[in-house]
């Protein structure tokens, strides 16, 4: 059997999650392909970019073709059409643009149904047996996509934007549905209709909550649902040393280390804001807390360690094991990376009660669960967790997660599941 991944991007949390699924069936002995719109990472075999960049031929941008360019000459036809072309372009990047106000962006991410690539122009696609669709937003052409794919297709959802219309999570279309509503809405048709033409489509989702919420939307509510958690390679995440972590890492030895990771600091679905509070307060002079991400902000509290973004994922694990708990703040989220990643490492997390937080943390005894949302509550579980700390053991919580999230389990179930689709 041939597989083709489609991602947007080659980076990012749901990029990583695909890679590793990639990785792992490519170990499992499966022809495996991986295909986004340009490389930025050299270290993936069998990675394509979009070749040829075979744009479509849009009806708003005639050709400049010799007959054209007499007719120009004496209608301005061609001008006409290249002036609304561009017009249209830029009110798609304006509404595209998230506007920041009062420290926060108004949205995380805003994409449209239509593209200008074109998928099934390409090798990898035209080999493969079965499509294995993950964060395309920008990259999937909607209407043309499933217009002529006749392959099989399972679509692995990362956020809930492949259910919704313009936004990836539930809080944004709320916070911003009176300006939005009626391109939100007639991108969520674009969806709805396109989608339904493709006979053969399995959604799988690594969490029970984000399956739950695309069972009951309109786009997916007659599919066939999967639910595989997503895994990792443990040979990175795994024990390493604290002291010498935290040597690495310039981190002191005799502190109590929290550690918050988010791929940017400022993303407000993150939920930094909930914990900054701490910073500097009598109340956690004890405690130590160490940032990794993008920032533009300086933190001047002297218990505060910005550790910038990381991308290595032996040093990133070494910032798991430096530290004695992982925090999650997360308002919304579906099964976090950062979360394996940690107790993979062995490192315990205090998370808020969200996606399927509650779920793992209570399969793998690998920490405790903030009961409300709110900064007072994490203050709380903090000092909870600090006063009762040796309960968690990190060899008890590393063998469990390893168990649970090792990336041989999950390829495994997905050829499974692409054995039984090819049956079909």
């Amino acid at each position: 059997m041939k597989i083709l991944h489609v991602s947007t991007t080659d980076r990012g949390g749901a990029a990583n999650s695909t890679i590793r699924l990639h990785k792992a069936l490519v170990n499992e002995g499966i022809s495996s392909a991986l295909l986004t719109t340009y490389k930025s990472r050299s270290d993936i075999p069998y990675h394509f970019d979009y070749q040829g960049r075979r744009f479509f031929n849009k009806p708003e941008i005639p050709a400049l073709t010799l007959k054209n360019y007499f007719k120009e000459k004496l209608t301005h036809d061609y001008g006409k059409a290249l002036l609304s072309y561009n017009l249209k372009i830029q009110q798609r990047n304006e509404l595209s643009t998230p506007k920041f106000e009062n420290g926060i962006y108004s949205f995380e991410k805003f994409s449209f149904a239509d593209s200008n690539f074109d998928i099934t122009s390409t090798q990898p696609y035209q080999e493969a047996d079965v499509v294995h669709l993950h964060w395309v937003a920008d990259f999937l052409d909607y209407g043309s996509f499933f217009e002529t794919n006749k392959k099989p297709v399972i679509w692995t959802l990362h956020d809930e934007n492949p259910f919704m219309g313009a936004f990836h999570y539930e809080a944004d279309e709320r916070r911003n549905h009176e300006q939005y509503k009626s391109i939100d809405d007639a991108i969520r048709k674009i969806k709805t209709e396109s989608v339904r033409k493709q006979k053969k489509l399995y959604v799988c989702s690594p969490s029970d909550w984000l399956r739950e919420r695309a069972s009951k939307s309109e786009i997916f509510k007659s599919r066939e649902f999967f639910r595989i958690r997503y895994g990792l390679d443990t040979r990175a995440y795994r024990l390493y040393d604290r002291a010498f972590s935290r040597n690495l890492l310039g981190l002191p030895q005799d502190k109590f280390i929290c550690l918050f990771v988010s791929e940017s600091l400022t993303n407000y679905r993150k939920g930094l804001d909930r914990l900054s509070p701490l910073f500097g307060s009598n109340e956690f002079a004890d405690v130590y807390f160490a940032l990794a991400g993008k920032s533009k902000n300086a933190f001047t509290e002297t218990n505060i360690s910005h550790l910038g973004n990381i991308s290595d994922e032996r040093l990133m694990a070494a910032a798991y094991c430096a530290a004695d708990v992982y925090l999650l703040t997360s308002r919304e989220d579906n099964l976090p990376n950062t979360m394996i990643e940690s107790i993979c490492c062995g490192t315990p997390v205090i998370a808020f009660a969200i996606g399927d937080n509650e779920a793992v943390i209570a399969e793998t005894n690998s920490g405790m669960i903030v009961p409300e949302p709110s900064t007072d509550s994490l203050k709380i579980t903090l000092r909870n967790f600090i006063n009762e700390k040796e309960r968690f053991n990190r060899d008890d919580i590393f063998k469990q997660a390893t168990k649970s999230f090792e990336n041989a389990r999950q390829a495994k179930e997905y050829i499974e599941l692409y054995t039984k689709i090819l049956k079909e």
